[in-house]
C-alpha cells in the first residue's frame, strides 16, 4: 500500500498563488547607494526582458509550493485534501499560463506548464507545452525534465516507439527520482515492445558492481527483480531480494520498499499491483500477495500469465505449508518473530543469473 503523507503546502500554495503580484513586481527598485552599473544592467535586463520579474516569482512560486511536494510523494486519502490540491494546481495552471504570454519561450515556464497540465490530466496542453520547449531546444539540449516526461506521456498513450525514444534521451544514472522514474519507464516500455533483454539491461546497467545501494538504487533493484520475475528468471530474482535484505538490514525493507512506490508513478498503472504482489510475496505475506496477483491479472496486464503462475503457486502453498527448506514447493516460510526478509515461494531455477536476451 501506498504511504499517506501530509503536507501544509497546498494550504500554503492556495493562499500564496491568490496573491501573486502582478504589474507591480516589475518595477525596477533603485535607491541612492545602487552602483550606476547595476542600475544600467537592470535597465537593460527590462528592456531585453520586460516581464522577467514577474516571470521568475511564478516558476519560483510553482516549484517550491506544488511541484516539490508532488516530488516528495505528496499523497491524500481524503477528499478535502484531494479538492485542495486540485484547486492549487489549476491555480498554478492560471499562473503559468499568463507567465507564457508574458514570456512565450521561457523553457520553465514551459516544463512547467507541461508538467502541472499533466498532473489535472490535460495530456494535449502538457504535450504541446513540452514539445514548444522541445521545439526551441533541440531534443539533444531538451533535458531529462522535457525529454522524460514526453516519454512517460507517451507510454502512457501506448506510443511505445515515440516513449522509448523520448525515454532514451533522458536516460542516465539512477540518482534522484527523477531519474529513477525514467529508468523504470524506459524498462517498462522495452518490455511492453517485447523486449525484455534490453529492458532488463536498462536496469542492471544502472547499478553499482557492489550492493552498497543509494535509498533510489534500492528501488531500481526491486524494479530489477521485477523484470526478471516476469522473465521467467527465477533465480536472479531471487539473487537481487536476497542481496537488498542484506543492504537493508537494519532498516525495514518492506517500509523503504513503499517509501519509493510512493514515489514512483506507475505506467501502466496495473503494475503497481505487480510490484506490490512481489513485495508482499518477498515479505511472506501471501494472501495480501494473491491480493495484488490477483488484481493485475484481473486488469489485463502484459504479464497476466505470469501473475497467475505466482496465484498457483501460492495456492499449492496454501494446500500444502512446507515444514522446512528445500520442500518440492519451494523455500522456508517466513520466520515466527516476523522478522527479516523470506524469498518469494519459488525456489532457484538454477538458471545462471544473465540477461537473456529474446
Amino acid at each position: 500500500m501506498r504511504a499517506v503523507r501530509r503536507r501544509p503546502a497546498f494550504a500554503l500554495a492556495a493562499v500564496v498563488f491568490a496573491a501573486t503580484p502582478a504589474a507591480d513586481a516589475r518595477m525596477v527598485r533603485v535607491d541612492s547607494e545602487t552602483e550606476p552599473a547595476a542600475v544600467e544592467d537592470n535597465l537593460w535586463r527590462e528592456m531585453v526582458e520586460p516581464h522577467a520579474v514577474e516571470v521568475n516569482l511564478i516558476t519560483a512560486q510553482v516549484l517550491q509550493l506544488v511541484l516539490a511536494p508532488l516530488d516528495a510523494g505528496f499523497q491524500t486519502d481524503d477528499q478535502l485534501g484531494a479538492e485542495q490540491r486540485t484547486r492549487v494546481l489549476q491555480a498554478a495552471l492560471v499562473s503559468l499560463k499568463r507567465a507564457r504570454k508574458l514570456a512565450p519561450e521561457n523553457l520553465l515556464v514551459l516544463q512547467q506548464l507541461g508538467r502541472v497540465a499533466d498532473e489535472l490530466g490535460n495530456t494535449r496542453q502538457a504535450l504541446e507545452a513540452l514539445q514548444a520547449c522541445l521545439d526551441l531546444t533541440g531534443p539533444d539540449k531538451a533535458g531529462p525534465g522535457v525529454t522524460g516526461h514526453l516519454g512517460s506521456i507517451y507510454l502512457r498513450l501506448g506510443d511505445l516507439d515515440a516513449a522509448v525514444r523520448y525515454l532514451r534521451l533522458a536516460q542516465g544514472p539512477a540518482v534522484t527520482a527523477e531519474s529513477g522514474q525514467v529508468l523504470v519507464d524506459l524498462s517498462t516500455a522495452l518490455a511492453l515492445r517485447g523486449q525484455m533483454g534490453d529492458a532488463i539491461e536498462v536496469l542492471a546497467g544502472a547499478m553499482p558492481g557492489a550492493f552498497d545501494y543509494s535509498a533510489e538504487q534500492w528501488g531500481i533493484a526491486f524494479a530489477l527483480a521485477v523484470q526478471y520475475d516476469r522473465d521467467d528468471q527465477r533465480g536472479a530474482a531471487f539473487a537481487i531480494l536476497d542481496k537488498l535484505q542484506g543492504v537493508l538490514q537494519d532498516q525495514s525493507f518492506g517500509n523503504q520498499m513503499q517509501n519509493w512506490f510512493a514515489s514512483l508513478r506507475f505506467t501502466p498503472p496495473e503494475d503497481e499491483h505487480y510490484y506490490n504482489g512481489l513485495l508482499y510475496e518477498t515479505l511472506g505475506a501471501y494472501a495480501e500477495a494473491r491480493t495484488e496477483w490477483a488484481l493485475y491479472a484481473a486488469s489485463g496486464g502484459a504479464f497476466r500469465g505470469r501473475a497467475l503462475q505466482h496465484v498457483a503457486a501460492l495456492d499449492e502453498e496454501r494446500r500444502h505449508p512446507r515444514a522446512e527448506a528445500g520442500s518440492a514447493v519451494g523455500l522456508p516460510r517466513p520466520p515466527a518473530n516476523g522478522g527479516g526478509m523470506t524469498p518469494y515461494p519459488y525456489p532457484p531455477s538454477g538458471r545462471p543469473h544473465h540477461r537473456r536476451r529474446p
